[in-house]
């Protein structure tokens, strides 16, 4: 289906890696430079950037509900 790390129908592990740019995000707003772009575009970034090095998919049923 695709040639990503973590594979579409692996939930736990697409959760567990959105959670965990959302804690970057968060994390970000404390610090001079995140919270000049907000923790939001950082948290964004963050999952553009996995996806595009196809560590998480592209698109996963996960996301829906995202």
């Amino acid at each position: 289906m695709t040639n990503s790390l973590i594979q579409p129908e692996q939930n736990f592990a697409i959760w567990a890696i959105l959670f965990s740019a959302v804690t970057i995000g968060f994390w970000s707003e404390q610090k001079r430079w995140g919270a000049s772009i907000s923790g939001a575009v950082v948290t964004m970034l963050v999952t553009f950037f996995l996806s595009n090095l196809r560590i998480i998919p592209i698109d996963a049923p996960a996301y829906n509900i995202v």
